[in-house]
């Protein structure tokens, strides 16, 4: 698998790192090892997603999202956050996904 693909999952409050791993997986079914999966909040969450992706640059312009972080979603602001050690970071609305099988 390579190539620069999108694809949309529905976040729900609460939701971890490991749910929406699951969710992706459950999407692309060529995903037999979930812990292979990766996936990277943007350090700029307004910027990061609108600029050109060149493949394997992710790790500059990323930072990965570890199994103890959870998600919440505001609905009516349009905006995801990151939960992290009690202290709640915007994410914007785009993360980036990697698989090394």
């Amino acid at each position: 698998m390579s190539g620069l693909f999108t694809i949309s999952v529905t976040l729900v409050d609460a939701d971890t790192v490991e749910k929406i791993k699951a969710k992706i997986a459950k999407e692309i079914k060529a995903i037999k090892d979930i812990s292979a999966l990766k996936l990277w909040q943007y350090l700029d969450p307004a910027l990061g997603p609108r600029k050109i992706p060149v493949a394997g640059d992710h790790v500059t312009k990323c930072a990965e999202l570890v199994n103890g972080d959870g998600i919440r979603v505001h609905v009516e602001a349009s905006r995801i956050e990151l939960v992290q050690n009690g202290t709640n970071i915007d994410v914007g609305l785009q993360f980036v996904y990697t698989y090394d099988k």
